[in-house]
């Protein structure tokens, strides 16, 4: 129902570009995975706050298995609480560098590090049924996020909310999503479509292999 609605952050990081090397200006692009670290056992655990009802949820995200397919690999989480899936897929496709959610009819953009410029449209995600569209940018400024699990340097993709009816509650919202290099997603806020009411996210503990 339209009332039940999320706004899924489709969560894409990215990262500046910086010259490495030693006599030259060479450039070395990160992939979606030097922000999303996906190793089997990479573990983290995060507080979902829910703003209308003061409601709070603990939620403990997993990376349980990669396989290939093709020249792409899958890896497959597992949660203890459905309540971070509008912030984390349940499956991710790495194809070309760039995470995808895997769905069984089509893959959405999650995560990309191919992008190094201010403010540029990076991707446009529809909000079913026809309601609107969630237009993504990347802002590249290192931000220190701070959470329960410690002080992150994040940068953030923000999405702006274009509803069809610009009378929607949640026409103009913007969504935050900070990742931080080597650790994941930090910190993110979505919205209920029907009322624009905050769900946020932040990571209280994580854990590499």
């Amino acid at each position: 129902m339209k009332k039940y609605l999320f706004l899924s952050t489709l969560s894409l990081a990215l990262c500046s570009l910086y010259s490495c090397g030693n006599d030259d200006d060479s450039v070395q692009i990160p992939t979606a995975t030097d922000f999303m670290p996906l190793e089997i056992g990479t573990t983290w655990v995060y507080e979902i706050f829910f703003s209308n009802s003061g409601d709070q949820f603990i939620d403990t995200v997993t990376v349980v298995d990669t396989y290939a397919d093709g020249d792409d690999i899958i890896y497959e989480l597992s949660t203890t609480n459905i309540v971070t899936y509008p912030f984390i897929p349940n499956r991710m496709r790495l194809s070309d560098g760039e995470l995808y959610w895997a769905t069984e009819s089509e893959n959405w953009m999650f995560l990309t590090a191919r992008v190094a410029v201010t403010g540029e449209e990076v991707d446009t995600r529809e909000v079913n049924p026809g309601l609107g569209s969630v237009i993504y940018r990347y802002y590249p400024a290192v931000e220190t996020i701070n959470v329960p699990a410690g002080s992150f340097d994040c940068i953030n993709m923000e999405g702006e909310v274009v509803a069809v009816d610009t009378t929607e509650p949640a026409h103009g919202l913007l969504i935050d999503n900070f990742f931080a290099r080597d650790v994941g997603l930090v910190s993110a806020k979505t919205y209920f479509w029907s009322n624009g009411t905050a769900v946020e996210l932040k990571l209280l503990d994580f854990q590499l292999p």
